[in-house]
Formats: structure tokens, C-alpha cells, sequence
């Protein structure tokens, strides 16, 4: 059970960054599609952020998890 709730607070997390990372890159994108440096479109940067977001929580998440349900079978072992 504790498991499943790190797992979901993990993903409870991650959504509401993702979510205001999207807030803050529609307010940026509201005149157009402005590059970064002149070479990079901004929204191209929004994407790996939310990616890259995603994923550390997926993997830490996961892994948190993880370690508390091996501490859940060890502890019932005894």
C-alpha cells in the first residue's frame, strides 16, 4: 500500500509541473513561436523539459517504490 502511494504522490507531482511548465510556455508562445538564441524554437525547449520531467519522476518514482516494498517484505519475513 505505501508502495502504491509513493508511486502515486510521484505522479501526482510530476503532473503539476508538467502542468505549469505548459501555463508558463503558453504565456511565452502567446505572440508567435520565438527561437532561443535565434536558433532553437522555444517550444522545442518546453518539450524536453516536460520529457525530461516525466521521466526523472517515472525513475525515481519507480524506484522509491520499490525500495519501500522491499522494506514492506523484509518486514513481514520477520
Amino acid at each position: 500500500m505505501r508502495a502504491g502511494a509513493y508511486l502515486l504522490a510521484h505522479l501526482l507531482v510530476s503532473m503539476i509541473i508538467v502542468a505549469i511548465c505548459a501555463a508558463v510556455q503558453k504565456v511565452l508562445l502567446w505572440d508567435g513561436d520565438p527561437k532561443l538564441f535565434d536558433a532553437v524554437p522555444l517550444r522545442y525547449v518546453f518539450d524536453a523539459i516536460d520529457l525530461g520531467i516525466l521521466v526523472a519522476f517515472l525513475v525515481f518514482g519507480t524506484r522509491e517504490a520499490w525500495k519501500v516494498f522491499a522494506e514492506e517484505m523484509e518486514q513481514g519475513d520477520d
